[in-house]
């Protein structure tokens, strides 16, 4: 199966720098940032913003990487 549709969960600077080296190796896959914070450049150039994990989902994602604050992520991985 071919990858079309990452997540990125959290855009700080770990976020941003996974969404560029994808964006640049594959820039045929849809990412979708599921960020809450400040606008940033990466929003822009993004598939899609959303700001929860579940609408992420619903948008059919097939991976996902996630970036946010590690008090976050055993919660985050088991809604994905």
């Amino acid at each position: 199966m071919k990858l079309k549709r990452l997540a990125i969960v959290g855009l700080g600077s770990i976020g941003r720098r996974h969404f560029r080296l994808i964006k640049n190796a594959y820039p045929e896959i849809e990412i979708i940032i599921v960020h809450h914070g400040t606008k940033c450049k990466e929003e822009s150039m993004a598939h899609l913003c959303v700001s929860s994990i579940q609408e992420a989902i619903e948008n059919n994602i097939q991976a996902a990487i996630i970036s946010s604050p590690t008090s976050f992520h055993i919660e985050q991985a088991i809604e994905l």
